[in-house]
């Protein structure tokens, strides 16, 4: 096999780093002998010139090559090549009338059990894949065992299990679309830009941008015993997508202590996004299935972390109300009544981890005046209280996580 990859690769497909499909044109293949796979069975003397019906199809395979390879589209493509050569071409005669009377022969003696009949139906991939890449006479051979199966005389419903298996070589255009890897690829890419980006996800998502899914695509694996190799049917887009679904149950199971390791905004960020997606994004019905069980999760996630909020202010003896945050017992503003450094770096390397959406100039000025050697005290209220401000309405008290509304609740005494 020679594959002449200068003709057929682009700069545009190298740079993609995409898997990439090379026609068959573009494969100088021959195929490989065939043999009967029956010790005992021998051609005819003189074949194919033994009988008048192999007479008949010799000559009727001739009359085709001296048409070849203007007999199909697909073959005057092929002789449109550089390295086409009709005359490299002249077994192809012979390989089909060797191949038919081949096959004819084993599924007479091998079609009186079931695995019998499936093991013919291998016989028949190995001989079509004899004719190499371009499959110059496949078709040929195929026409030709479909019109002399009835010779085998072999049971009907194993007959039909072999015009079945001749069948699937001519399924229409629509069902090889159905399961082309253009497809599932595509649908596995969207897939993976609707998981979330969360900290557990994103090393995921990294990773699933990188690889074809194989072996999610793959549907009833099966080694055939002549070839030695193993195919397998590509699922159709709608068994795909219901794979994709399962997956996404399966992965969502693993991360149950999200909550823990990401922070209360990127759960909402990533909702608003997940929302936008199922509103703006262009998925099918059935794909709507996964993107509701990772919405639905976000919002699960969301809720149990207002719960815990909620259940942590509640020890803290902390109020839900912007307005009343920064009241003491007595309704007055915040007393002036003494300086806690410790806390206060606290409570700036706290936000600073949180990484909240407010203009952290407010943070950095708070921190710059702790660190000087004799901070003004009337400097750092000001300070503290533009800060907190600025937590309190931009992100509001029941996104804070607990621990920093504890510690602004602590200073309210330190000034």
């Amino acid at each position: 096999m020679i594959i002449h990859l200068n003709n057929c690769i682009t700069d545009e497909i190298v740079n993609s780093r995409e898997h990439f499909f090379i026609p068959s044109e573009y494969i100088e293949d021959y195929g490989y002998e065939t043999f009967p796979h029956d010790d005992s069975y021998r051609l005819p003397l003189g074949f194919p010139l033994c009988c008048q019906s192999h007479r008949n199809i010799y000559f009727g395979q001739l009359d085709w090559y001296t048409n070849f390879p203007k007999c199909c589209d697909e073959h005057k493509i092929l002789s449109t090549r550089k390295w086409f050569f009709k005359d490299n071409y002249k077994y192809v005669v012979a390989r089909i009338l060797k191949n038919l009377v081949y096959t004819l022969n084993y599924i007479s003696k091998n079609c009186i059990t079931l695995e019998g009949t499936s093991d013919s139906c291998d016989y028949i991939d190995y001989c079509v894949k004899s004719f190499g890449a371009n499959t110059v006479g496949a078709g040929r051979y195929l026409s030709l065992l479909n019109l002399n199966l009835k010779t085998c005389n072999i049971r009907e419903e194993y007959e039909k299990v072999i015009l079945n298996h001749y069948m699937s070589y001519y399924s229409t255009t629509q069902k090889k679309s159905e399961r082309s890897f253009e497809t599932i690829n595509t649908t596995f890419k969207k897939w993976v830009e609707t998981i979330p980006d969360l900290n557990e996800l994103k090393e995921l998502k990294k990773n699933l941008r990188a690889v074809f899914p194989l072996e999610l695509i793959a549907d009833s694996p099966k080694r055939n015993k002549f070839t030695g190799l193993t195919t397998f049917t590509i699922k159709t887009e709608k068994q795909f997508i219901t794979t994709l679904t399962t997956l996404t149950k399966n992965i969502l199971k693993q991360y149950e202590n999200a909550h823990k390791n990401n922070s209360d905004i990127d759960f909402y960020v990533e909702q608003t996004k997940s929302k936008q997606k199922k509103l703006l994004g262009n998925y099918k019905k059935q794909e709507l299935d996964y993107v509701k069980i990772f919405s639905t999760w976000l919002k699960n996630e969301i809720e149990l972390i207002q719960n815990i909020n909620k259940l942590e202010m509640a020890k803290y003896n902390i109020s839900g109300n912007n307005n009343q945050f920064f009241m003491n017992e007595s309704g007055t503003q915040i007393n002036n009544i003494g300086l806690k450094t410790e806390s206060i770096n606290d409570l700036i390397a706290a936000i600073k981890k949180e990484n909240y959406n407010i203009d952290y100039k407010s943070v950095e000025d708070l921190e710059n005046e702790i660190k000087k050697t004799n901070p003004e005290k009337s400097k750092l209220k000001s300070l503290f209280i533009k800060m907190a401000t600025e937590l309190t309405t931009k992100v509001g008290v029941e996104l804070l996580k607990p621990e920093i509304v504890a510690l602004i609740k602590d200073l309210q005494t330190v000034f």
